[in-house]
């Protein structure tokens, strides 16, 4: 007699999800990507009548009194949509930054690494050069304007006190290119004082900004870049930054476009994560599929970032009541391909 009504699966999961919309705006479905296979649990709590008449108890009757349906989803797509969902987040939202200039005085300790800050004590990141190290202590004098063809600073104010070999620091000029630290050549005038330096300046002809006189720290020597990226720099142990104090850095923040990447995510920013989810399994190459289709509430529950292996992280979705739709809890649908004989 042949066996029917069979309907063996090796199959492959895929996780479709919408948040609820926020202040009214609906919001797009996110496909989780890669996920492992996704397996239902099903909690059961349920109640039992017992009659002891006989002097032994004999269950006559059961009730299911709860059931709690939950998916462990392990995803390997750590995109700034899913991340978001790990952290607890908001969707992402745009981080961008301009081609610009810090300029900020921040506490430094020799031998020590120095994480370029802003104002607020915030981490600045991704740059494309520190143009100088300076202390706190250097005299400053106001640029009328750089020539970069004849490698002339002109300041407005008398800097003729600077001698030949002297390491000053132009910044905050028209153009952020002509940002760095350049050694003195031949200084002539007193006011306005024009300033020849060896190096050839970068960036173009500008004016405005401002020139740390002599006493600015030379790189390689004194401190020495450790990452850009990360806004990194060492001040070396041994060099003439012998005692921890307040330090000026200027350097060239480099440019980060609105490219529609959403970079930033606010950790822990909401207590729910809810919506509309279709979780699919795939079949022979997709000629048999079917769909969960449920509300549920998403929570993170692990993560694996790994060197060795493909990262991923773990979500908990548990499936919840919809008392707007005439089946609450969802549907469970075939809706590709042949179903097994009835017998």
């Amino acid at each position: 007699m042949p066996i029917n009504a069979q309907d063996p699966w090796v199959t492959g999961s895929a996780l479709f999800f919408r948040r609820d919309p926020v202040n009214t705006v609906i919001q797009p479905i996110l496909d989780l990507g890669v996920i492992d296979i996704v397996n239902p649990s099903l909690e059961i709590t349920s109640i039992q009548l017992e009659d002891s008449r006989s002097g032994k108890k004999a269950l006559i009757d059961e009730r299911v009194v709860a059931i709690g349906e939950t998916y462990e989803i392990t995803c390997s797509n750590l995109s700034p949509e899913n991340l978001a969902l790990m952290f607890m987040a908001s969707r992402p939202s745009a981080f961008t930054q301009t081609n610009s200039e810090h300029n900020g005085v921040q506490w430094a300790d020799p031998g020590f690494l120095l994480q370029i800050q802003d104002a607020n004590s915030e981490p600045l990141l991704d740059f494309d050069k520190v143009a100088g190290v300076i202390p706190t202590t250097v005299i400053s004098y106001a640029i009328t304007s750089v020539t970069v063809g004849t490698k002339t600073i002109i300041t407005s104010d008398d800097a003729s006190a600077l001698n030949n070999g002297d390491h000053i620091c132009i910044s905050g000029t028209t153009d952020v290119d002509n940002d760095g630290t350049y050694t003195v050549d031949a200084v002539t005038g007193v006011g306005p004082t024009t300033i020849t330096v060896t190096e050839t300046i970068t960036g173009a002809d500008s004016t405005g900004g401002t020139l740390y006189g002599a006493g600015c720290l030379i790189e390689g020597t004194v401190w020495e870049v450790v990452d850009l990226d990360l806004g990194m720099i060492r001040l070396i142990s041994g060099g003439s930054f012998s005692t921890a104090a307040n330090i000026r850095v200027v350097a060239e923040l480099s440019a980060i476009a609105d490219d529609d990447a959403m970079r930033l995510i606010v950790p822990q920013g909401v207590t729910e994560i809810k919506g509309d989810a279709m979780l699919v399994y795939s079949r022979n190459e997709d000629v048999e599929r079917s769909a969960r289709i449920m509300r549920v509430s998403l929570r993170p529950s692990g993560s694996a970032i790994a060197v060795e292996d493909y990262s991923n992280f773990t979500l908990t979705a548990t499936v919840l009541r919809d008392t707007t739709k005439t089946n609450q809890f969802g549907e469970m649908k075939y809706f590709k391909g042949a179903t097994p004989d009835k017998s």
